[in-house]
Formats: structure tokens, C-alpha cells, sequence
């Protein structure tokens, strides 16, 4: 991996993950993505990737694909215990279906199940060699009160899940090769009416910005800033059309996230 690589994952079946369409994710050039097994089961579901559909295929979008499918294991049954976050029915996954399925997908990356760790012997050698895996064992896996997943510098990189603040994201530096952020918070923000300015961020929902008619960013070449639309347009268009407003400033934070990451990187 590269020396001071840090590369953002869009969490896309995050709870904000539907907020931009896979044309507007497209044009903030994004390259790397993330999904959740879990939710993926039950939405579009199991039945859509047993017909060979790829992670790229269903969201329309190229880039390496990073899938965490830490499901919990059932000793007892020998199987994944899933729970539908619809209606809170159980299912049982064996690990050949989930073999099946994780290769349908064809992800870049794979976060394995902790079960894993003890049956890896078992079951490593049923994986495709170019998926590049990772397991959250005990040993190599911390957790930090604020949601955020750590893995071991030792190993073939660095994968940070992380809800820190924007200026918390601007100030990581890769110092162990690659980092990669595993992350919605650029959308989450948006939502919420943050909006990032290099390694700052301001909330469009207050007063202030009512009758303020400069450009969210002079310099940002966003779509929304091309647009030349300003801070008071937004601020009436919060609360006039949020959903609208939550496009537009998804696409300007995600874009402010990537040149800066960028920036960083080079």
C-alpha cells in the first residue's frame, strides 16, 4: 500500500446512504465504498445476489468495494442468527449460502465474522484468493465508545470507522500506509445542516446565514457552488425543501472530503 494513503469509504446503506443518487456520488469522485452485509440481506435481499449481481451492479457504481459482514454467530446451529431491521423476524444463514453470496458480491475488501477467527482454518480456504480479507478477531480489533473501529497497524493496513466531526476527519494523517475511513458522515452532516469549508464546518440552520449571499466556498468546485447558490438560499431552502437541501450539501461536503483527502494523499 502507499505511504500516507488515506481514502474515504461512502457507507452507502448507512441510514443517510440513499440521500444522493449514484450519479451525484459519481461526480464527487468517489472511489472506494462501503456496505453492511446484514442490511443488504434483507434489502434488496438474498434472493437479488444468488442471480450473480455484484456490489457494482446494484448501486451503479465502479470503485473497490469494502463489505463488513460481521454477522453473529450460532454455535448451537451452526449458522448466522440475522435479524430483519423491518420486522424484527430471525433468520438462519449457513456459511456455504454465506460463501455463496459473499462471492456474488465480489468485494475488494472483506471484514470477516469473529467467528472466523476460530473456524479460520475451516473456512479461509473456501474464500476467492483476490478478495482481500480481514477478520475481527479479539486480538486485532478495538472499540471506542464513539462507534469508532479500529484495526491493527500490524496488519496489511489501516480501516477506521469513524462519526468524528469534520474538523476531527481533516486533521487524520496517515502515519502506517493506508487508512481508509469507513464512513457516512459527510451525508449525516448534510442532514443535519452541517456543511464542511476546508477544516471547518458551519450550520446552515442558523439565523445568521439568512441574508448572506456569498458562496458556501468561493473556491469549491462543486456542483452546488458552481451553481453559485449561497448560504442564505440555502438556509430558506432548509427549511423550506430539506430534501433538496440535504442533495445539495451531501454532494458539497462529500466533494470538500475528497479534495481534501486528496490534498493529504498527494
Amino acid at each position: 500500500m502507499n505511504e500516507n494513503n488515506i481514502q474515504l469509504a461512502l457507507n452507502l446503506t448507512a441510514p443517510q446512504g440513499a440521500v444522493l443518487t449514484s450519479q451525484e456520488i459519481a461526480r464527487c469522485r468517489l472511489q472506494h465504498f462501503s456496505v453492511e452485509l446484514l442490511s443488504l440481506l434483507f434489502k434488496p435481499g438474498i434472493r437479488y445476489f444468488k442471480k450473480s449481481r455484484r456490489l457494482s451492479d446494484y448501486f451503479a457504481l465502479k470503485g473497490h468495494w469494502f463489505l463488513d459482514s460481521r454477522l453473529k454467530w450460532n454455535a448451537e446451529k451452526e449458522a448466522f442468527a440475522i435479524r430483519s431491521p423491518f420486522d424484527g423476524h430471525y433468520e438462519l444463514l449457513g456459511i456455504e449460502q454465506w460463501l455463496d453470496i459473499v462471492h456474488m458480491m465480489n468485494p475488494d475488501v472483506l471484514l470477516l465474522p469473529e467467528a472466523f477467527y476460530s473456524e479460520k482454518n475451516k473456512w479461509f480456504s473456501k474464500l476467492h484468493p483476490s478478495i482481500n480479507c480481514y477478520i475481527s478477531a479479539p486480538a486485532s480489533l478495538q472499540q471506542y465508545p464513539e462507534g469508532e473501529l479500529l484495526i491493527s497497524e500490524q496488519q496489511a493496513g489501516v480501516i477506521l470507522v469513524t462519526e468524528r466531526s469534520w474538523p476531527e476527519l481533516a486533521g487524520i494523517q496517515a502515519h502506517h500506509g493506508e487508512i481508509i475511513l469507513v464512513s457516512a458522515k459527510p451525508l449525516t452532516d448534510a442532514v443535519d445542516g452541517i456543511v464542511y469549508q476546508q477544516n471547518q464546518q458551519i450550520d446552515i440552520k442558523e439565523k445568521q446565514w439568512q441574508n448572506d449571499f456569498k458562496s458556501i466556498d468561493k473556491n469549491c468546485q462543486c456542483s452546488s457552488c458552481q451553481q453559485k447558490l449561497t448560504r442564505g438560499y440555502f438556509y430558506h431552502l432548509y427549511q423550506q425543501t430539506p430534501l433538496l437541501c440535504h442533495r445539495f450539501l451531501a454532494e458539497h461536503n462529500l466533494w470538500v472530503c475528497q479534495q481534501h483527502l486528496h490534498q493529504v494523499k498527494s
